[in-house]
């Protein structure tokens, strides 16, 4: 150390300070508003912080054990320090910070410190994290700083170590040490900036891998969902060619009997069979279009599918209990499905004559909509109640895609053959109710 800073390095030092102080500060706001902005969570800018922190502590340890303490010492200590702690987040500044603590050596003729090593870390962060320019200045600072070494170790060698003060000479007076120094020091600098460039190449390479693994994922998806509507549109084909053509000869056969029937409950009846029958292919050509990518827009309402049973000649008991609110369409839907299922259900397995209670229970928060009817005493124990046949399966998954659920009440004994299904799905708040 040279003895007697005079006051303009004084004021050097303590400028230097202030603006390391300062781009510490602005740094550490700039990165976090950053992630706000960007939404991206990284490491945290709490480990720089304590790694700068700690490079600061063991720098001024080591100035303390090897050399006496000024404010030029303290300015190049405390600016390289800054700079660790920014080289991820702020490797621009970062690089700023550490040519400024280059400054304040030369100008002060300072000792050279271990503290300094610190520019290796700058040096892989420029490469590593900074953008274009950032790279492009990093780079250039390799040489630029090997020459500014090479200067201070020639023309300043008050300040270097003894074994490096003897040598200094020999290696001023000969190109072959000029050299040698300079391609050392470039060595020493450029290492860890090309580290850092190779890192910055292989996160892109790794995120560029992870890229394609997505759209080949992405790809595979949508090839498995065409093949999946392929298969279903061949379905709806076949679907359509057979039960198509069953109902279109029901219907006709239908429509033929009751012109020549003569008694008038079997003409009525033989209209039934048409009416449902038409209804019933009409549904058909509908749920294939939704099959196809259409949309089931003809699907019977509750209304018309209750109407609908006992014009076919049912005794089906209707009972609303609350206000009724405007579902969404898909959930409207659902439970219609729910509800013609519950009723050819209630129909098949039902005893004749008895009559089928359908109950739509509207609360605060929840809909009800129950189907309670006598079955066959051939048809007691047909359908386990835990587990139940397709027709209940399919209820059940409808439901559960608008979070509903399906509950299935079926007593064993000997007096009793009620059957009872409950299909009951949560309403969402502040729902329209006519």
């Amino acid at each position: 150390m040279v003895p007697g800073l005079s006051s303009r390095s004084a004021v050097l030092s303590r400028t230097a300070l202030g603006i390391g102080l300062a781009g510490l500060i602005c740094g550490s706001s700039s990165s976090v508003l950053g992630q706000q902005r960007s939404g991206r969570r990284g490491p945290g800018y709490l480990p720089d912080a304590a790694g700068a922190l700690a490079w600061a502590g063991f720098s001024f340890w080591n100035v303390a054990a090897t050399s006496s303490l000024s404010m030029a010492v303290a300015a190049i200590v405390i600016l390289t320090s800054i700079g660790v702690g920014l080289f991820r987040r702020a490797p621009a500044a970062s690089l700023t910070l550490v040519w400024m603590s280059g400054a304040v050596q030369v100008q002060t003729v300072s000792d050279v410190i271990l503290a300094q090593a610190g520019v290796l870390v700058v040096a892989y962060g420029s490469a590593r994290y900074g953008r274009r320019l950032t790279i492009w200045v990093g780079g250039l600072s390799v040489p630029s700083g090997a020459a500014l070494i090479e200067y201070y170790l020639f023309d300043h060698t008050a300040a270097l170590p003894s074994a490096i003060d003897v040598a200094t000479p020999l290696l001023r007076h000969t190109g072959v040490g000029v050299t040698t120094v300079f391609l050392l020091s470039c060595a020493a600098l450029g290492l860890p900036w090309t580290l850092g460039l190779v890192g910055r190449f292989n996160a892109r390479y790794r995120q560029s891998a992870l890229d394609r693994e997505r759209a080949q994922a992405r790809a595979s998806e949508a090839e498995l969902k065409q093949q999946v509507q392929s298969a279903q549109v061949d379905l709806a084909r076949d679907v359509h060619d057979l039960v198509g053509h069953s109902l279109a000869v029901i219907i006709a056969q239908a429509d033929a009997a009751h012109i020549t029937a003569a008694d008038g409950s079997v003409r009525m009846a033989l209209e039934n069979i048409a009416t449902v029958a038409r209804s019933s292919l009409g549904e058909v050509r509908q749920v294939l279009q939704a099959t196809r990518g259409g949309t089931d827009s003809s699907i019977p309402v509750v209304g018309d599918l209750v109407e609908r049973s006992r014009a076919a000649g049912h005794d089906i008991q209707e009972t609303i209990v609350g206000i009724p609110a405007v579902l969404a369409p898909n959930t409207q839907a659902t439970l219609d499905r729910v509800l013609q299922e519950m009723l050819t259900n209630a129909i098949k397995h039902g005893e004749a004559g008895h009559r089928i209670l359908v109950l739509r229970t509207w609360a605060a928060t929840s809909y009800t909509l129950s189907v309670s009817n006598i079955v066959r005493s051939d048809s007691d124990r047909a359908i386990p109640a835990e587990t139940g046949g397709m027709g209940l399966n399919n209820m059940r998954t409808r439901l559960q895609q608008i979070d509903g659920t399906l509950e299935v009440s079926h007593p064993r004994d000997e007096d009793s053959r009620a059957f009872t299904a409950t299909a009951r799905i949560p309403l969402p708040e502040g729902d329209s109710r006519p």
